[in-house]
């Protein structure tokens, strides 16, 4: 107990002084490795605040956070905004020395010269907000593998992919998942569940989905990023493959034959009755060219929407401000938008991409 005191203490006194030194805004988090070697990172400015909560009588979350992280581990790497790891132990030694020496410390001049630090390959950042912890999964590694079948399903906020080759395997999580390994850089999603997949960055071909399921991929035009579909079906549509498909298969075979037309005849109905609600001709043409293309896309698994999608895609062009937000707003008020995306993963469709079709 005593040497967790001492611990403690010289951790916080270094806390307190790096605030007061003329370099803290460089210095942007102090990482923790316990006995497992698992890696625990805490924003300098967040666990000043945290410390100063505690000092002042109130239990903080955050700085007990962090108690509990270094009684059962210990101070491992000081991380600057500029992206460099520096040893804490290296950095210790040089203030413990000068202050020995009376010589003024210098953080900005320490961690310049200090030789960098190994990248951790998976870091976890703990963060207080709205009065809870909340963590994220940093992978910062070239050539890591994370295999996620014993992470559960609400334990990250975020997860965020931040190097190159990096495999992410066998996840279900409640989640975002952020991808951006560079513009050069190669990620692959593999089993994965996730709230939802957004591509930052990446080579032109080099995100590969293989069995992925998820609320939206999002991916900024301007890039060019072509996912490629490990489980995209030989004769399955121009989309690019199906999110959470089978190769070679229908679909999601999870799903049997009289739940899909139970999920396909509430489809058709609310898609039929969204087209009695809009107002204009224009809209109900546009509303129409979806229903057919993705009926049509339903039924015959070699259908090319492309034709329906240009035709709804060159009305579309055509509304005026009122009809785009008519037609947007009775989309969400009368389509059941997670029936629709279940519906079309069980067929093996990708219709994120048919509707990204329509609408850029």
């Amino acid at each position: 107990m005593k040497k967790r005191l001492i611990k403690l203490l010289i951790l916080t006194l270094f806390i307190s002084t790096s605030v007061s030194i003329k370099a803290y805004g460089i210095v942007d988090g102090y990482l923790i490795k316990d006995n497992a070697d698992s890696i625990y990172q805490f924003n300098l400015k967040e666990l000043k605040n945290s410390l100063i909560s505690n000092t002042l009588g109130n239990k903080d979350l955050l700085f007990e956070e962090f108690k509990t992280r270094l009684n059962s581990g210990k101070m491992h790497l000081l991380y600057d905004s500029e992206g460099k790891y520096v040893s804490y132990d290296e950095v210790r030694t040089i203030l413990i020395n000068k202050t020995l020496n009376n010589e003024k410390f210098d953080l900005d001049n320490e961690m310049k010269n200090s030789k960098a630090s190994e990248v951790p390959a998976i870091i976890e950042t703990i963060k207080k907000e709205n009065n809870i912890l909340t963590r994220d999964l940093a992978i910062l590694k070239d050539g890591t593998t994370v295999e996620g079948s014993k992470i559960s399903k609400d334990k990250y906020k975020s997860i965020f992919v931040r190097a190159n080759n990096v495999t992410l395997s066998n996840l279900d999580i409640l989640g975002e998942i952020f991808v951006d390994p560079g513009n050069l850089g190669k990620v692959k999603i593999d089993s994965v569940k996730c709230g939802k997949v957004n591509i930052l960055s990446g080579d032109k071909k080099g995100i590969i989905f293989n069995k992925v399921e998820s609320k939206e991929v999002k991916i900024d035009e301007k890039l060019g990023i072509e996912i490629q579909y490990e489980d995209k079906q030989p004769g399955g549509s121009t989309a690019g493959g199906a999110i959470g498909s089978q190769p070679g298969n229908s679909g999601n075979t999870g799903i049997d034959e009289a739940e899909k037309q139970a999920m396909l005849e509430k489809a058709k109905s609310e898609l039929e009755y969204l087209y009695l609600q809009v107002n204009t001709e224009n809209e109900k043409k546009v509303v129409n060219k979806i229903k057919v293309s993705i009926i049509s896309a339903i039924e015959n698994p070699s259908y090319n929407y492309e034709n329906d999608m240009n035709e709804a895609k060159a009305i579309y062009s055509t509304l005026t401000e009122e009809e785009e937000s008519d037609i947007e707003q009775k989309v969400l008020d009368y389509l059941n938008l997670g029936n629709i995306y279940k519906l079309a993963d069980a067929y093996g469709i990708d219709i994120t991409a048919m509707l990204a079709e329509l609408y850029k």
